[in-house]
């Protein structure tokens, strides 16, 4: 049962026990909190929050501020996870660099594959009713 109660300690430990995840996960993961702090967002990633800073300037992050405190969101851990995975296995910051550009083309290609899929079934959906729906002359006959 998924209560609707933030535990950042419960996040934690879901969060370390793999290093990659899909933003569904997340989502699951986060329940319905939508924002976090930098103080939270350190938390989740164990890291310090100088280090959230330098990887905000560093690979140009483009995290929400309300006024001057940095608000992240599900997709952020995301990337952050990513990164933090990159550094762990010894890659140097231009090679992550690289790594989320490319990450960046796909994420852009799973979307258009994504939109593509929902625009075909919107189809499939359209040509069922009107299959469904009388013709002109039955309707006549009605």
């Amino acid at each position: 049962m998924q209560t609707n109660k933030f535990d950042i300690d419960e996040v934690v430990k879901k969060l370390k026990e793999k290093d990659v995840f899909t933003i569904d996960e997340i989502l699951e993961i986060l329940g319905t909190k939508k924002y976090f702090s930098i103080d939270e967002m350190a938390q989740i990633l164990d890291e310090s929050k100088s280090t959230l800073r330098f990887w905000e300037n560093e690979f140009e992050l483009k995290i929400k501020k309300l006024n001057t405190h940095r608000k992240y969101v599900p997709q952020d851990i995301i990337l952050l996870k990513n990164i933090q995975f990159l550094r762990n296995k010894g890659l140097a910051i231009a090679a992550i660099k690289e790594k989320l550009k490319g990450s960046k083309n796909i994420d852009n290609e799973r979307n258009i594959i994504e939109t593509l899929k929902q625009i075909k079934q919107e189809l499939v959906d359209m040509r069922k009713n009107l299959n469904d729906m009388p013709t002109f002359a039955e309707s006549v006959l009605i």
